[in-house]
């Protein structure tokens, strides 16, 4: 598949030490441990997998993209631990953002679109979640999973036997055609209520995503508009109406991000264009290049940032700026956009705006540097992690420091 830099040689540079490291793994391993426990230990917010014997198994746990997994708990053999006579597929790492389910949380799901596994139940446990989340029970929905198939725990539980898959993916280290099986298999499994309409070409708008603080997208998105895109707002949209509408699209614009990572549901051949939010170099576009490689769609990465502050790409507080670069004026000429010279220009509220949130942000910095040390001293007592992090919040919010 194609894929085309409109972006700085410094960029590019970065681009191309991130991508050439990354590969497939296809050859994929399904362990088997009879009598194991699923470990859960809220006050240290920890949970793994040990065997009969009482070792922890490390391979249960999620590697995140350091290529690091997540540390196993303390854990002694008990009698007195819950027993279900179950054959369940482990799949207990948890992640409460919808973006990193779908990259991250999937990857122990592949065995479920093939057979025998289709009908085996899965086991999901969490220290921070009382339920499982809608999103999750929505996916498996779709992927044809029963109510009866899903077992949910918050305490320590053993089983007569789990089934550990390995991870189909890592965030910027690799990833599987079983990934892509899987996708594709939830984009099919919406057929019958596709959008019947001829809508070939998307723009994911962040617009009414009112979480960050984005400037300047508008003039971006109109000018996608005019030029025959249609946009929409993920977050206004059904889990099963923006599958099913990616499902049907040939091109996918918008800002680097979540939204942009529904182009795993999109059909082969197609192409994303990713718009840069930042001037830092950063992996989350290894990681919308790794997903492209894997469904069969051609990439577009083009530099929009016109900040004059560099953010991070994830920044709740630190506001980020894009604009019709000169970067993403070459590709509108490349592929015959219509504009006019208004189009180009940034909006000034825009700037300005981007420039006082900016303020805002330095001040409440120098406010959390002199209060944090203070909040967590008075927090520092409490017995569990997750205690802690609430009454942190809540002094944070009460202080307006956060």
């Amino acid at each position: 598949m194609e894929t085309l830099l409109y972006t700085t040689n410094k960029f590019r540079s970065f681009f191309d030490n991130i991508t050439k490291n990354l590969f497939l793994k296809d050859d994929l391993n399904l362990k088997h441990y009879r009598n194991a426990t699923i470990v859960i230990d809220k006050k240290s917010e920890r949970i793994g997998l040990f065997d009969s014997d009482g070792n922890g198994i490390p391979d249960a746990s999620l590697t995140r993209h350091n290529n690091k997994k997540h540390p196993l708990p303390k854990y002694k053999l008990s009698s007195s631990d819950d027993f279900i006579d179950e054959d369940v597929i482990c799949c207990f790492n948890l992640n409460q953002h919808f973006g990193h389910f779908l990259i991250e949380g999937l990857t122990l799901l592949w065995p479920l679109v093939s057979e025998p596994y289709k009908s085996y139940k899965i086991v999901f446990a969490s220290t921070f979640h009382k339920k499982l989340p809608d999103y999750i029970i929505n996916f498996l929905e779709i992927l044809g999973i029963k109510s009866e198939q899903i077992l949910y725990t918050t305490k320590t539980t053993r089983f007569r036997n789990v089934l550990v898959p390995e991870q189909a993916g890592v965030i910027s280290s690799y990833s599987s055609r079983h990934m892509a099986k899987l996708y594709k298999t939830i984009a099919d499994n919406v057929s019958d209520t596709r959008n019947k309409s001829d809508m070939q070409k998307i723009y994911v708008s962040r617009a009414k995503f009112g979480q960050h603080k984005d400037f300047g997208e508008l003039k971006i998105q109109n000018i996608f508009e005019k030029n025959g895109y249609t946009v929409i707002y993920p977050e206004t949209l059904s889990l099963t109406q923006q599958i099913s509408l990616l499902s049907k699209c040939s091109h996918l614009a918008g800002l680097c991000g979540t939204a942009l990572h529904l182009s795993v549901f999109m059909p082969q051949g197609g192409t994303v264009i990713a718009m840069r939010r930042t001037t830092a170099l950063d992996s989350p576009d290894a990681v919308q290049y790794l997903l492209n490689k894997i469904t069969g769609l051609n990439s577009v990465f083009i530099d929009t940032s016109i900040e004059t502050h560099e953010s991070p790409h994830w920044s709740l507080d630190f506001p980020q700026i894009v604009g019709v670069t000169k970067y993403l004026r070459q590709f509108f000429d490349d592929n015959k956009f219509e504009y006019t010279d208004a189009d180009l220009k940034t909006n000034q509220a825009d700037m300005e705006n981007y420039e006082i949130v900016y303020a805002k942000w330095q001040k409440k910095q120098k406010k959390i540097k002199k209060l944090k040390p203070i909040i967590r001293l008075l927090t520092i007592v409490l017995p569990r992690r997750s205690w802690r992090r609430k009454c942190r919040n809540w002094f944070e919010n009460v202080l307006h420091v956060k």
